[in-house]
């Protein structure tokens, strides 16, 4: 590591030998080498193994740390740097989630150091201090934040680094601090009951739950802190895909999370083991739905008569339909990820990167957007996810409510994933979403838009596809190949004008999944559009089963209390028939029974 160097999200520090370079890179990567991140792992070698070429490197790079701004802050004291961080907060150096991340860190160095007499009485004198400094700059409650997984660990690693040298640095204060900090970000940060992290990201549900689990081994929780860990054990459990990769919901990477048995010990959850390892260890989840219905996710997960019970030839659907604050909150209301077995079909975009930064009074500031590299603001944005966009406009995110949870409904039905949702915009339009699935055959997304004060408005229902599919406009609908898997989308209802289908598109944006942290791949992506109405409904078929052709007896009523899906394929005719009262009921005529004649419609 000291000569190859530290390498994450596609950029590298070339060597961990001083001088480090330490503000050259764009600001994520800036962050984890103030955080001290690249010697993590040196540090918990030389705690396994002993190793003092780890510690004699590891020491290296924080005293360079050290010399170069702790000096400094020092003359200035904790209040004044907490004040100058408040005022320019792209200064790393005393950046809050990185004097979080650095302060175990430097605790942990400071004990072997001091302890074991291994450096000069003022390099010893100089780590002692700047434990203290830490300690007090994260009491200061500006630069704590709460309101955020930084406050989450932040208060963790304040509590593990109070622990060590107390002789010498009596921190009973600090601790009790950590302690009250971290009930509060428990008690904010998840849905108990669920065991669900509120930060619309599996990806940081993942990353917390680790961090948490960590935290327990260590004797760092509390008893009733440790309660609701089982629960999100098996939340992300259900958040995994049948490819191995979190549904990339908000600000989650793509790419499998699967690991080796010895990896997948931290969890106790069995189906959780069995997801991460592919069948090596655990239990097979089990098939079914699962609605959390305070946190606003909905999931499917079944299992195919040929595939047995095998994940990874599973029919797969999950709903984010939540919004509990901006934190890594895409404009992306009521989106959805749908695939069958590892093959992934409708994706979102990804987290991409936090590159650039907006500023109070500019376009993109104004509607939500905290980075303003076009990337990034394209990832937020909401065409490209599986939404509805409003008059051009993605939605907003400052100055607006917060909705909370608007999943309504989540079960299954004459052997159909039905999912039912509703939130209301801008504040008079109402958006109902349905999503209705036939595993390994058709996916059908209804979307009721209305505006109760009869403003009318341009509607666009867009669709993204993984990369991987190649798709073409074929008439009034699109047909998609992704090896020997064939797709086809159509209007049900023939009412909006379908749009070309967009790969890898600049100015505007449109058509990129970011596969990877800092980049994007190109990917298909299309919409259906209904222009100028104060009230509009899509019923956008896709079907597995060959090309379907519209059959007449297709037809809602303006509040989608009744309606009739009907289409045929070569495998057959199918017709849905949707009734809502307290609840969606959903019923599917089998494909022998000839298609009714009519339904009244209220």
């Amino acid at each position: 590591m000291v000569d190859t160097g530290f390498a994450r999200d596609g950029y590298v520090l070339n060597s961990l030998r001083p001088p480090i370079p330490w503000d050259n890179y764009p600001r994520p990567f800036r962050f984890h080498l103030h955080a001290w991140d690249p010697i993590n792992d040196l540090l918990a070698t030389h705690s396994r193994l002993n190793s003092q070429a780890c510690l004699e490197a590891a020491a290296a790079y924080a005293f360079d740390w050290l010399k170069r701004y702790q000096a400094s802050a020092f003359a200035k004291g904790p209040a004044e740097i907490a004040s100058e961080q408040a005022r320019n907060p792209e200064n790393f150096a005393w950046y809050d989630m990185a004097v979080g991340m650095r302060i175990y860190r430097l605790a942990y160095l400071a004990e072997v150091i001091i302890r074991g007499s291994l450096r000069p009485a003022e390099e010893c004198e100089l780590l002692l201090q700047s434990l203290r400094f830490h300690h007090e700059i994260l009491a200061d409650p500006s630069i704590f934040r709460g309101h955020t997984n930084h406050g989450l660990y932040q208060a963790l690693a304040q509590l593990a680094a109070s622990r060590r040298l107390n002789d010498l640095l009596p921190s009973g204060h600090f601790q009790a601090l950590a302690q009250e900090r971290l009930r509060k970000c428990l008690s904010e940060h998840f849905f108990a009951d669920e065991g669900v992290h509120a930060e619309h990201s599996p990806g940081y549900h993942r990353m917390v739950l680790g961090s948490l689990l960590g935290a327990s081994e260590a004797g760092l929780l509390e008893k009733n802190q440790e309660q609701f860990l089982a629960r999100a054990e098996r939340a992300l459990m259900w958040m995994i895909m049948p490819n191995g990769s979190l549904a990339p919901f908000g600000d989650t990477d793509h790419g499998s999370i699967r690991q080796d048995q010895s990896l997948a010990r931290q969890y106790q959850d069995p189906y959780l083991c069995h997801a991460l390892t592919a069948g090596a260890s655990g239990e097979p989840p089990p098939s079914g739905v699962q609605a959390y219905k305070t946190a606003g996710y909905a999931f499917a997960r079944i299992y195919s008569r040929e595939g047995g019970a095998n994940p990874a030839k599973a029919s797969y659907l999950a709903q984010l339909a939540a919004y509990h604050s901006r934190v890594h909150k895409h404009a992306d209301h009521l989106t959805f990820v749908w695939s069958e077995g590892t093959v992934p079909i409708l994706t979102d975009p990804g987290r991409f990167g936090y590159l650039g930064r907006t500023t109070r009074g500019d376009g993109l500031y104004e509607q939500g957007f905290w980075y303003s590299d076009p990337r990034r603001v394209y990832v937020e944005s909401t065409r490209a996810h599986n939404c509805v966009e409003i008059d051009g406009r993605s939605h907003p995110r400052l100055k607006t409510a917060v909705f909370g949870s608007a999943l309504a409904q989540a079960d299954v039905q004459d052997g159909l994933v039905v999912f039912d949702s509703k939130i209301v915009l801008r504040p008079s339009l109402v958006h109902r979403r349905t999503l209705i699935l036939a595993p390994g055959e058709f996916l059908i997304v209804v979307d009721w838009l209305f505006d109760r004060r009869g403003a009318s408005h341009d509607f666009r229902q867009w669709f993204q596809l993984a990369p991987g599919w190649s798709v073409n406009r074929v008439g009034e609908g699109y047909e998609g190949q992704f090896g020997d898997v064939t797709l086809h989308a159509v209007d049900l209802l023939g009412a909006s004008a379908p749009s070309e289908v967009m790969v890898g598109q600049n100015e505007p944006s449109q058509g990129w999944t970011s596969v990877e942290a800092g980049s994007l791949t190109p990917s298909p992506s299309f919409h259906f559009a209904r222009c100028q109405s104060e009230r509009s409904t899509f019923a956008t078929l896709f079907s597995l089963n060959g090309r379907p052709d519209r059959d007449p007896m297709t037809r809602t009523n303006s509040s989608i209390s009744r309606a009739v899906l009907a289409w045929r394929t070569p495998a057959g005719a199918v017709q849905l028939d949707l009734a809502r009262g307290e609840q969606l009921t959903v019923k599917r005529r089998s494909r022998g029974q000839n298609v009714s004649q009519g339904t009244e419609l209220i």
